[in-house]
């Protein structure tokens, strides 16, 4: 979706490819490339990875975002089924964004739920673009809920994790290539 958002907005994508194992290219291999703008506004990663699944650890990540002069989004939609979170970047660092969202792991999609965590000043910006209704009551009411509820969430990310494993093995076992996830899905 980011480069569909970016032609939304009149803005310019610069995609960049990630390694042939869906790892991040380090700093030297951007360099190099010359491909990627380490003075650019806004830079995106998704982590954990979709469609890979590949994680990402934290101190990779903090790397990336300490060469960036731009915010830098740091996509955990997936982080509940991961091994590592970057929430201590955006605590961190006052150019760094945490986005997460109830869709995937707290099951409301439907709902549009989502959240950044940053330095105040950032998220202040943010709280002069949004949309005064950008999420609705149903919504709200339904993230509260989860919250109420984190000890069954996380029972059920560990069994999610358990399976995903499990389902792994069995499809590596019948000789497919599966790629090592840390989200609720595997490519295979």
């Amino acid at each position: 979706m980011y480069p569909v958002l970016a032609d939304i907005h009149g803005a310019e994508s610069n995609p960049v490819p990630l390694r042939a194992d869906f790892g991040l290219p380090s700093i030297a291999e951007l360099k190099r490339g010359k491909k990627w703008n380490f003075q650019a506004a806004l830079t995106l990663v998704a982590t954990p990875n979709a469609p890979s699944g590949r994680g990402y650890a934290t101190a990779e990540l903090e790397t990336l975002c300490r060469a960036q002069k731009g915010v830098v989004v740091l996509d955990e939609a997936y982080v509940d089924f991961g091994n590592e979170n970057a929430m201590s970047l955006a605590l961190k660092h006052p150019h760094v964004l945490v986005a997460r969202t109830f869709s995937k792991a707290y099951s409301l999609c439907f709902q549009r739920v989502g959240y950044f965590v940053g330095h105040p000043e950032l998220i202040g910006a943010l709280q002069k673009l949004r949309d005064s209704y950008n999420v609705n009551g149903l919504g709200q009411i339904a993230a509260l809920a989860t919250l109420d509820d984190l000890p069954y969430y996380r029972a059920t990310f560990q069994k999610i994790i358990a399976t995903r494993q499990r389902l792994s093995r069995e499809l590596e076992g019948l000789g497919f290539e599966v790629l090592p996830s840390q989200t609720n899905f595997i490519l295979v």
